[in-house]
């Protein structure tokens, strides 16, 4: 089972997470709850319930199912490739020197404020959703460049 923004009945899996399961005719069952409506669900010997949350959707969450929980970070940094980490790092590098003044390195509520919207992941994603349509485009055009431009390409970038 995977959830996301299920807020509202996460409290209720404390009976699953607890394995506190009536038994009917050789099933498991759990009830679980939203707001004054409850429903009995069949729990398979194999279930596994995933929670697909922010870091700052965590913190919200009640003390007693974070310790019921095994906790992996997941963020789109840990899907780029070396070229790709290369400019998410130039590119940070390039957010920090603009947001930085007089010597002073800018928190990044303060890079928030200078550019609406930001979030940590926000670079890592934009070059990411952007990456693979670029090569395609680079792949194509050096498919129509001659041989031996392309040689003297190279050569002047090198």
């Amino acid at each position: 089972i995977i959830l996301v923004d299920m807020e509202l009945i996460y409290e209720s899996l404390y009976d699953v997470l607890n394995q506190y399961y009536k038994t009917y005719l050789g099933n498991k069952y759990v009830e679980i709850g939203l707001q004054s409506h409850r429903v009995f669900c069949r729990v398979n010997d194999y279930c596994k319930i995933i929670i697909i949350a922010t870091p700052e959707q965590a913190e919200k969450f009640p003390i007693p199912l974070l310790n019921r929980m095994e906790k992996y970070m997941y963020g789109v940094r840990e899907n780029l490739t070396e070229k790709e980490r290369y400019v998410v790092d130039a590119l940070e590098g390039w957010v920090k020197q603009l947001t930085t003044y007089e010597g002073i390195e800018a928190t990044e509520h303060d890079i928030r404020k200078t550019f609406l919207g930001y979030h940590r992941e926000t670079i890592p994603t934009i070059v990411k959703s952007y990456a693979e349509p670029i090569q395609k485009y680079a792949d194509r055009y050096k498919k129509d460049i001659p041989k031996d431009l392309r040689k003297q390409e190279a050569r002047l970038v090198v």
